[in-house]
């Protein structure tokens, strides 16, 4: 499990750059302290799902909208 903010940079690709402040957020708020998100590959996983909600929706997008509009993983409803 990741637990610094700065570890969410650990989801990004080589030589990849956050499209948006509030991409790193959402991915921050999604894959930090997440016990589901318990290797880097699914660290990963969030972010690049994460990175992938277009910028005129990322604004506006909550945990919901995060699980079943946009399939970010390891997100839980129940």
């Amino acid at each position: 499990m990741y637990a610094f903010p700065e570890m969410i940079s650990l989801g990004l690709l080589e030589n990849q750059e956050w499209p948006s402040e509030a991409h790193k957020k959402v991915a921050q708020f999604i894959g930090l302290g997440n016990g589901r998100v318990d290797s880097q590959d699914k660290l990963i996983e969030v972010c690049q799902t994460v990175i992938a909600i277009p910028m005129d929706k990322i604004k506006i997008v909550d945990i919901v909208d995060c699980a079943t509009n946009y399939d970010v993983p390891y997100i839980s409803l129940s």
